[in-house]
């Protein structure tokens, strides 16, 4: 149901987008408004996930090929449509840099564990951390803290450079969620009220301060209702407690669930082609 709900507002927000000419300025800021809630849900899913897969690197990859994959199939379109005013660097890109980020931080923070330099699988209380390299690679310990500063800076330069969907707010996003859902203790297992309220406050006001951060470099221009559209999306931390209840998704659920991305958005540029809208 999380995923669901997640990809049918990411819908709505890119139909408002495409077929704006279509209805009047309320409607569309409406539709956009309430599709503002999908990021932080893509986001939300995938800082749990990164917290949990045991091999970062399938992980990894999986995203970043569908990065690839998608950006193609986005460039053949707006070509063959001819469509240059929607075109953009897919928000998959910003995931995959997100996990690199989170990846060097990981890497600074636990250099001084030797199981961690050597890179090999970590067990802890019958859980398996991070697996970043197949086999495991011996480093130096000092190397660790460098390597992850690497991972960090490089990120935020491809980030700088190639400009994804929703750039750095997107990485502060996920970075943000993955942090306090690491930190926080998993009240499913305690069954304690008091630590769940603790939990979901944190992410709205934590989710609601890097908002209005986000808002205020524009704040001179405040009174138009695009500068803090994505304040909304911040409603979408009520939307978060699915997330619990989501079982395993199987092998045909997880391959609809990447191909919506790029499927739906080529049938939308496709529709607007052919109408002629």
């Amino acid at each position: 149901m999380f995923k669901l709900i997640a990809i049918l507002l990411m819908l709505l927000d890119h139909v408002a987008w495409i077929f704006a000419d279509v209805w009047g300025q309320e409607i569309y800021y409406i539709a956009r408004s309430i599709g503002r809630l999908s990021f932080p849900l893509f986001c939300y899913a995938l800082a749990r996930g990164y917290n949990r897969t045991s091999n970062f690197l399938n992980y990894f990859l999986r995203i970043t090929i569908m990065a690839i994959g998608t950006q193609v199939v986005f460039e053949t379109a707006f070509y063959i449509f001819d469509f240059p005013q929607y075109r953009f660097y897919n928000v998959l890109i910003t995931f995959s840099l997100s996990l690199v980020v989170l990846a060097g931080m990981d890497l600074i923070e636990n250099s001084s564990l030797d199981m961690m330099i050597n890179l090999r699988p970590l067990s802890s209380e019958g859980e398996v951390t991070k697996h970043f390299s197949p086999g495991g690679i011996r480093i130096p310990r000092w190397s660790g803290q460098v390597l992850g500063m690497i991972f960090i800076l490089l990120a935020l330069f491809l980030t700088r450079f190639i400009q994804p969907d929703y750039n750095f707010y997107g990485i502060a996003t996920i970075v943000l969620f993955q942090r306090i859902d690491q930190n926080e203790i998993q009240y499913e297992k305690t069954l304690r009220k008091d630590l769940k309220k603790r939990r979901w406050t944190k992410y709205f006001l934590a989710f609601l301060l890097l908002n209005v951060l986000n808002v205020l470099p524009a704040y001179k221009d405040l009174n138009h209702y695009g500068t803090w559209i994505q304040m909304w999306s911040v409603l979408a931390v009520f939307l978060f407690p699915l997330y619990e209840k989501e079982a395993k998704p199987s092998q045909a659920k997880r391959i609809f669930f990447y191909l919506f991305y790029p499927v739906h958005f080529v049938l939308l540029l496709w529709i607007k082609y052919i109408l002629k809208i």
